[in-house]
């Protein structure tokens, strides 16, 4: 039993490493996961507020996509208009078959230049959840001149394979974790036992 104990003490720094490396693995990958899934709305957003910001008279009807997608269930990226008030005055999203309206505070952190995982002005970067089961990466842009000067637009995309995918790194990294213990420890024990043996 001593023995035993004393193995699992000299093993403790071990199984410590052990689970702070493969947290460590873990928090990273998921990270970029998280963060490339920005990619796409972030040039989306920025282009077209910086079109619309820079184009005395836009045509209304080539201000966003024609098509449009239901958020809850599409893949493809989307754009929505929104007024300075909070009210989606266009989108090529639908919920529920209607514009999605979104969260104040997201706008006014876009507006007063304190975004989430950004630093450029006037931008904001959240996970937006408008209903059960449907989680949106969407990325928000104020346009600063023209027309529509204080509009924000908003593009979004669904989570669902990045999230899948993050669900799959976790099993991958705890099945890992409890491998790697398993292993460590008997190795441990074992190279006790054959050093008592040797001395």
């Amino acid at each position: 039993m001593r023995s035993l104990t004393r193995v699992f003490i000299l093993w403790l720094p071990i199984a410590i490493t052990i689970v702070g490396v493969c947290t460590l693995i873990y928090a990273t990958v998921q990270q970029n996961y998280r963060e490339s899934l920005n990619d796409p709305q972030i040039q989306m957003a920025e282009d077209k507020a910086y079109d619309l910001g820079t184009t005395p008279h836009p045509d209304p009807a080539t201000i966003l996509p024609a098509s449009t997608v239901d958020i809850s269930l599409s893949l493809s990226p989307w754009l929505a208009l929104v007024d300075p008030t909070g009210h989606t005055v266009d989108s090529s999203g639908m919920l529920d078959g209607s514009f999605p309206q979104f969260p104040s505070g997201v706008l006014q952190s876009a507006s007063l230049g304190i975004g989430k995982d950004t630093a450029a002005p006037g931008e904001d970067r959240v996970t937006w959840q408008p209903d059960l089961g449907v989680r949106q990466a969407i990325v928000v842009v104020e346009i600063t001149g023209g027309q529509y000067k204080g509009y924000f637009i908003v593009a979004g995309r669904n989570m669902r394979e990045v999230e899948d995918r993050e669900n799959s790194l976790e099993t991958m990294i705890g099945i890992s974790i409890v491998v790697l213990l398993l292993v460590s420890f008997i190795v441990k024990f074992l190279v006790d036992v054959i050093l008592k043996e040797w001395i």
